[in-house]
């Protein structure tokens, strides 16, 4: 398809198997990546200014636009929404859900293994910790190993977030 109006990429249905490529994106990974995102019920991923695309710590903030890159994961809150739905490639464990906001004073102590190391993480390490803080806003908390299929993230590189 041409895009000759809007200056997209590519849209895809959510939670649906169709994608639509205009022009030659379609052989860009990281457009693909992001449209298949869509295609996983995942919205578009937005920093802490409130704005769509702002956080590029994840493919769905469309922070990749060449044709020989692609190593980036998705980040904790899509990565948990991905758990969450039947026939995760992951398995469950790795999901923590921590409750900060009915229990004060207490805190998690423990290991976070980055998405790019999960198939070398022996121990039961999670990958994404789900902080419930009692009110309508939870946190979800990662590694941003900027290695293996990470190795192209952009913001946050090797940091917490």
């Amino acid at each position: 398809v041409e895009d000759s109006v809007c200056g997209m990429a590519a849209y895809a249905f959510v939670n649906h198997w169709l994608s639509i490529f205009f022009d030659d994106n379609w052989m860009y990974p990281a457009v693909q990546l992001h449209e298949i995102g869509h295609n996983l019920n995942l919205a578009h991923s937005g920093g802490l200014d409130g704005k769509t695309y702002t956080d590029h710590t994840c493919l769905m903030g469309n922070p990749l636009w060449e044709d020989d890159i692609a190593s980036m994961c998705f980040n904790p809150v899509k990565n948990f929404q991905i758990a969450k739905k039947s026939n995760a490639w992951f398995q469950a464990r790795h999901i923590q859900t921590f409750n900060s906001g009915t229990a004060p004073g207490t805190h998690w102590k423990g290991k976070l293994v980055g998405v790019a190391d999960y198939t070398a993480n022996s121990g039961e390490h999670p990958i994404v910790i789900k902080l419930e803080s009692g009110t309508g806003n939870d946190y979800f908390v990662g590694f941003n190993h900027a290695t293996g299929v990470n190795a192209d993230a952009v913001q946050h590189r090797n940091l917490v977030t």
